[in-house]
């Protein structure tokens, strides 16, 4: 049985490190994507993580359908896919999902387009997306505030590394996945949105 863990940032950085040459022109804006706003209160991406918890699956492991497009928990929290998981995951599989609650109610939508190049995190009302154009990267908050960094292989200095970066980690064998959110404000938390097991 293979157990693998992936830590990633919404885009892929070994594809984008030919890029980096081509860079931003002077015109270009300053870059308001900063370590500092990472690690501050202002980090929509963490806040809007961090809001989901509460309904999110807290306990043991959902169990998916005969075909992967759902994943059930005890608790009575529902996964939904599409498309359907493939088990064992390809590489750069789609990400795709709803977790709704207990009471059916949808606690979180997560999608990524693009070819991994951006991605919708929606919990409640607040929506929050991100993407990246080549090696540059801007966050669309809740609030209609954004941020942008020109060069986002600059924050791989910030402390926390990687996991500063919002992005998601997965785990997998053959016959499982778990999946969750980095980025968070504090770089050493992350946000577990489910584990599921055939």
């Amino acid at each position: 049985m293979r157990l693998c863990l992936i830590l990633e940032p919404i885009f892929p950085i070994l594809g984008c490190i030919a890029l980096a040459a081509a860079g931003c022109g002077s015109d270009a804006p300053p870059d308001t994507l900063t370590c500092a706003w990472l690690a501050s209160a202002a980090n929509c991406w963490s806040n809007t993580a961090q809001a989901a918890t509460s309904c999110l699956p807290t306990t043991s492991d959902g169990m998916f359908s005969a075909d992967n497009s759902i994943c059930t928990y005890p608790s009575g929290v529902v996964v939904s896919f599409t498309p359907a998981v493939t088990l064992p995951l390809p590489d750069n599989a789609p990400w795709n999902f709803t977790v709704n609650d207990a009471g059916g109610q949808a606690c979180l939508h997560y999608e990524e387009t693009g070819g991994g190049n951006a991605a919708k995190l929606v919990v409640g009302s607040q929506t929050v997306t991100i993407s990246f154009i080549g090696l540059a990267m801007s966050i669309h908050c809740p609030d209609g505030s954004s941020v942008q960094n020109g060069n986002a292989l600059n924050l791989l200095d910030c402390p926390g590394n990687i996991g500063a970066l919002p992005g998601h980690f997965i785990g997998y064998s053959d016959t499982s996945v778990s999946f969750g959110l980095i980025g968070m404000s504090d770089p050493t938390k992350t946000v577990s949105l489910f584990q599921c097991s055939k």
